[in-house]
């Protein structure tokens, strides 16, 4: 595993991006299509690694993106993205970025994209007194657990923290997260689940699309 604070000078960028789902559109063919743009992303400038989800109540589909810095992000999440969104999925897309504070990852990764795949990607707001000295121990205990991709403490643009974890499976993030034991936000805040049917690994991005 990565140890917590081994984080490079230019703060990474995490973009959740969630999109509503074409109303008729079944959750199989919205993955068909996220399987489709695998090669555009493997190429993008500055992306890391990518895990595309969907959601259900309300159904939406989108990504969570690991990105270089926040230029990478800004670059990539640009006007004219947010345009095109906005004109084929109205009302638009929403798009959060938040900075990484620390982070661990599995020490053995897929190499590959996995087009065909059975994640869990959790989104935990944390208490803000909490969250930085405690987050880095609650990031110690997750690498530790059996099917974690990525565990990233953020800090939001309005300086709202949150762990993110990306899993290999629902029940291995359940089983992970139960023995985090992350404190509870008020009732009116509450983690965000988001399946993870297609996923692309940092090895498998930089990648120039094929002729």
């Amino acid at each position: 595993m990565q140890a917590a604070d081994s984080l490079p000078p230019v703060p990474a960028v995490i973009a959740i991006v969630t999109i509503p789902s074409p109303r008729l559109a079944p959750g199989w063919y919205i993955t068909h299509r996220m399987r489709a743009t695998i090669p555009q992303y493997a190429a993008a400038p500055g992306l890391r690694w990518k895990a595309y989800t969907q959601a259900s109540g309300p159904r939406t589909f989108g990504g969570v993106y690991e990105w270089a810095s926040r230029a990478a992000a800004d670059r990539w999440f640009d006007a004219a993205w947010r345009e095109r969104v906005r004109t084929s999925y109205r009302p638009g897309g929403r798009v959060r970025l938040f900075e990484v504070v620390a982070g661990v990852e599995a020490a053995s990764l897929p190499t590959t994209p996995q087009p065909s795949f059975s994640g869990m990607a959790i989104l935990q707001p944390v208490p803000q007194p909490w969250a930085t000295a405690a987050g880095r121990g609650a990031l110690d205990v997750l690498k530790t657990a059996t099917g974690l991709l990525f565990g990233r403490l953020l800090r939001g643009e309005t300086g709202e923290m949150a762990i993110l974890s990306v899993w290999t499976s629902k029940a291995q993030a359940e089983a992970g997260l139960a023995r985090a034991n992350l404190p509870a936000m008020d009732p009116t805040t509450k983690a965000e689940s988001f399946r993870v049917p297609v996923f692309l690994p940092p090895a498998a991005v930089g990648r120039s699309p094929t002729p």
